[in-house]
């Protein structure tokens, strides 16, 4: 539906900076390598990532390093399993402590990410 997606709602009269935020444009990525300084970047305006791993040497992701807060980035592991890493110097808060190292899914599972500052970010994985 072209309506939910960032260019329809402008065309509804919704500011560009809100309909980036709020429109449903799916960005399908490959990821790279399997340490964060081989991972594949997220742009910082591609909220909802549809992740196309293609081997077990493929399948690292990393966040954007200049996020705004109150972002929320979606990943969505869509064939072979997927690390998500934070920004160089950046860190994710997963279970209760914060961590520099990558967080992991199987295939077919996602993850949200909340920008709480530039380069850090709450972690939620699914179950």
């Amino acid at each position: 539906d072209e309506m939910t997606t960032s260019r329809g709602l402008m065309t509804f009269g919704l500011p560009a900076q809100a309909a980036k935020r709020l429109g449903l444009d799916p960005f399908t990525i490959s990821p790279l390598g399997t340490t964060q300084a081989a991972a594949q970047a997220i742009g910082q305006f591609q909220f909802y990532v549809r992740s196309f791993g293609t081997t077990g040497s493929a399948i690292g992701l990393i966040l954007p390093s200049v996020a705004e807060v109150g972002s929320e980035y979606i990943v969505v592991n869509a064939s072979t399993s997927c690390i998500v890493w934070p920004p160089v110097n950046g860190q994710l808060l997963v279970s209760g402590g914060l961590t520099a190292t990558g967080v992991s899914g199987a295939a077919g599972k996602g993850a949200t990410f909340l920008a709480v500052t530039a380069s850090t970010f709450d972690t939620f994985l699914s179950a």
